[in-house]
């Protein structure tokens, strides 16, 4: 959805009444000005936390950190009073919860703390293996019009990728090119006739793809 086009207005009320709706669930009771609200985010294998203060404005000088950390503000530029936090992965690993705590300067100028745990869910046992690129040996060698392709790679990684496919680059684009054999053995048409870049594109956990160039042996 493009917030910033015609629907603005519209998008911009809905997140306003959500923020209402989420201050009247989140108030342990009507005297609480203030509350701290956590959200769980995932991107690609990672996740992020986005910790925001909503409530009675204007606050000031925000602050907000995971557990015992550093304190860190607001990113430059941000309307709203919220940070983002990324998940390290021995956190993503091995922690079932965690501790956000912001403080801030409220309305009546008061120095204000608040601390909530959040309980992360449980990850797909796959997300605990870590791709490593280099872990990746990929054989290239021309033959006329042809790249035959071979993939090796760990065998712990065999629950880790759902996918395989290749992907050429040339001056008029990038695309998804068709090839005989499997994915781990591979025999690519070629055109000898224009310049391009070919990349091995490994899907994992069917989420994120890892792209890794692929080097023809003269």
């Amino acid at each position: 959805i493009e917030i910033y086009g015609r629907l603005r207005s519209g998008i911009e009320t809905l997140f306003e009444m959500e923020n209402k709706i989420d201050l009247k669930l989140l108030k342990n009771d009507d005297n609480q000005k203030n509350v701290l609200r956590l959200r769980l985010f995932s991107t690609g294998l990672e996740r992020a936390i986005e910790a925001e203060i909503l409530g009675e404005m204007p606050i000031k000088n925000c602050l907000f950190k995971i557990d015992e950390g550093e304190w860190i503000k607001i990113q430059k530029g941000e309307e709203r009073n919220r940070t983002f936090f990324e998940l390290p992965s021995e956190i993503n690993a091995k922690r079932k919860s965690i501790t956000i705590t912001a403080q801030f300067v409220d309305s009546q100028e008061k120095l204000q703390t608040i601390s909530k745990e959040i309980t992360l869910p449980i990850k797909d046992a796959r997300l605990y293996v870590s791709f490593d690129p280099n872990q990746v040996r990929i054989h290239a060698s021309k033959q006329k019009d042809k790249l035959f392709v071979k993939i090796d790679y760990p065998q712990i990684y065999e629950i880790l990728i759902t996918d395989i496919f290749y992907e050429v680059q040339t001056e008029k684009g990038v695309e998804k090119i068709e090839f005989a054999g499997t994915a781990k053995d591979a025999s690519i048409p070629l055109n000898n006739n224009q310049k391009f870049l070919l990349s091995a594109c490994f899907k994992l956990c069917s989420r994120k793809t890892v792209k890794i160039p692929i080097y023809v042996n003269s």
